[in-house]
């Protein structure tokens, strides 16, 4: 399993958080058709600008560093600007430079931050 880190553009944002807390409220339910057709949602929507695939240990060694200093940080699909430039003050760049650019990009350009699992073939 990899996880998408992307950019999702301003003038997606509205749809895209939407789009979010459907995706979340399918997974609770178990909705697997719907998680499907949300992920490809959000996924098209990440295509207009810069994004990365990482691995799920990779991912998972960042959210630890990040809770570290921020105990209580919670990893939704989405991260806007200020979750974004909380997550650039902890100094992360030197050990996860590629995430860590995507953020600063997505802080520069008023975007939010996809993080989306998906299946290594993609």
């Amino acid at each position: 399993m990899l996880v998408k880190i992307a950019i999702i553009l301003h003038d997606d944002s509205e749809k895209a958080m939407a789009a979010s807390k459907r995706l979340e409220t399918a997974v609770q339910n178990g909705e697997m058709l719907s998680v499907d057709l949300i992920s490809e949602e959000l996924k098209a929507m990440s295509n207009k600008s810069r994004s990365i695939s990482i691995t799920e240990d990779y991912w998972h060694r960042f959210v630890s560093s990040v809770r570290e200093t921020k105990i209580n940080f919670e990893t939704r699909y989405l991260f806007d600007v200020v979750h974004s430039k909380e997550i650039l003050r902890l100094g992360l760049d030197r050990e996860f430079p590629d995430i860590t650019s995507v953020l600063e990009k997505a802080v520069e350009t008023d975007g939010l931050v996809l993080q989306l699992p998906i299946e290594e073939k993609e």
